[in-house]
Formats: structure tokens, C-alpha cells, sequence
């Protein structure tokens, strides 16, 4: 009874919230702040599968900070999020998972025949 509860917990608790200066997450127990200027790279449509995972999907967005730090997470929006959070900082690289973009590519052709 008390896993389900925690799921539950991990699935309706999960939020992030992102102003000028910093990206706070929860989820659960884990929750933190991370200094947007110590952002520096988005890796989109991938998974982390160890480290920090205030999330609850896959293929969401590795954000990497400060020198080796890295935290996954899912926002609902990830176009939206990227978007604000480049507003905020503009020097922050997007890199898209190679293997989505070429599941894309693949996806566009099938579309064009």
C-alpha cells in the first residue's frame, strides 16, 4: 500500500518551475534548484537512466549544469520549456538525441511516398 502511495505521490507531485534566475524541481523527496546561468545544455527526447530524476516518462530533456552535473526531467510542454528557459539564457546549447531525429527523418519519408 505504501509503494502505491508513493507512485501516486511521484506522479501527481511531480512539477517544475522555471523564473529569470533558477529551475526548481520536485518530485517525491527529491526536490533542488539549479541557477539557470550554470545551465548550459539541453539534450532533447533522451533518457537518463541513473543520477537525478525529478520525472515520470522517458524521452524527456537531460539538462546539464555546472561542471559534470546532470538532473532528467519531463516537463509537459518540452517546446515551451526550452523556449522560456532560452529566454532566461541564450548561450544554453539544444541537442537533439540522434537516434530521435533520425526516427523522425525515417517517419518524413515514410510520409512522402
Amino acid at each position: 500500500m505504501a509503494t502505491v502511495v508513493y507512485l501516486l505521490w511521484l506522479y501527481f507531485g511531480t512539477e517544475y518551475e522555471l523564473t529569470e534566475t533558477e529551475l526548481k524541481y520536485k518530485s517525491g523527496l527529491l526536490r533542488g534548484k539549479i541557477a539557470i546561468a550554470q545551465i548550459h545544455t539541453l539534450t532533447m527526447n533522451k533518457t537518463l537512466w541513473t543520477g537525478k530524476r525529478p520525472s515520470t516518462a522517458r524521452k524527456g530533456i537531460i539538462v546539464q549544469y555546472g561542471k559534470n552535473d546532470k538532473i532528467y526531467i519531463t516537463p509537459q510542454r518540452s517546446d515551451l520549456f526550452v523556449e522560456k528557459i532560452l529566454k532566461y539564457n541564450d548561450e544554453i546549447s539544444i541537442i537533439q538525441d540522434p537516434s530521435t531525429a533520425y526516427q523522425e527523418a525515417k517517419g518524413e519519408q515514410e510520409t512522402q511516398k
